[in-house]
């Protein structure tokens, strides 16, 4: 099976974080961490200084092994910005590919 990098979104409940939605993201993992960095939002080693309830991870995926790369957390705010650049940036990727 071929490796494949998603971003995987999480949402906070009263209880912790759970799955709510993935971008499948079609390109290597140093071209997936690039778009991940320039995401909104802080480190999760800085998750306590404000309510950040939206959990973002760059996920690489080996067959039935999953790797967490990276992890940020972000507000609603942030996340319509990161949401419109992932998408831009998978459009983007898919436009030149073909």
């Amino acid at each position: 099976m071929k490796k494949k990098c998603f971003i995987e979104l999480e949402m906070k409940n009263t209880l912790d974080f759970f799955p709510y939605a993935r971008f499948w993201i079609d390109m290597d993992l140093k071209e997936a961490m690039v778009i991940f960095a320039a995401l909104e939002g802080v480190p999760s080693c800085e998750k306590e200084n404000m309510p950040r309830p939206i959990k973002l991870k760059l996920v690489y995926s080996n067959q039935n092994i999953k790797e967490i790369i990276a992890e940020s957390y972000c507000t609603l705010s942030q996340l319509e910005r990161n949401c419109s650049r992932i998408t831009m940036e998978i459009f983007k990727n898919l436009i030149t590919k073909y």
